[in-house]
């Protein structure tokens, strides 16, 4: 294997990691805002704001995240 194509590998080997995050009313089976995230802080930090712009017009907010792992 050459130098390039052993560079090239370890290029590939990077691991990502994203979270989905969304937002819905209580017993909603389709979120109404959704949005993916690398950052793990910037996530939580947007939906700190997102909910306390939403859980003051209603009380039936719920917003949630899950995690993606790509390759």
């Amino acid at each position: 294997m050459t130098e390039q194509n052993k560079e090239t590998e370890k290029q590939c080997d990077i691991h990502v990691v994203m979270w989905r995050w969304y937002a819905c009313t209580f017993g909603s089976k389709l979120p109404f805002e959704e949005h993916n995230f690398t950052d793990f802080d910037e996530m939580k930090r947007f939906s700190a704001r997102h909910s306390k712009i939403y859980k003051t017009d209603t009380n039936k907010y719920v917003s949630g995240y899950d995690r993606i792992n790509a390759t």
